[in-house]
């Protein structure tokens, strides 16, 4: 978990970061504190799924 919130001092407010779906349950309480608190924006994907990653970068 510290080591997610390092890597979100990276980011400034209104930044849009591609996740996966598949993560440990905390890391979904983290990244909505992020969100509410910071305004960046979470989008989860299969990355399994290469044409949904791609279609999900803007």
């Amino acid at each position: 978990m510290s080591a997610i919130q390092l890597i979100c001092n990276l980011f400034k407010t209104g930044d849009e970061i591609l996740v996966s779906f598949d993560l440990y349950g905390g890391t979904f309480r983290l990244f909505v504190f992020f969100e509410q608190q910071l305004g960046f924006h979470f989008k989860y994907v299969v990355f399994l799924n290469y044409e949904e990653v791609e279609q999900s970068i803007t």
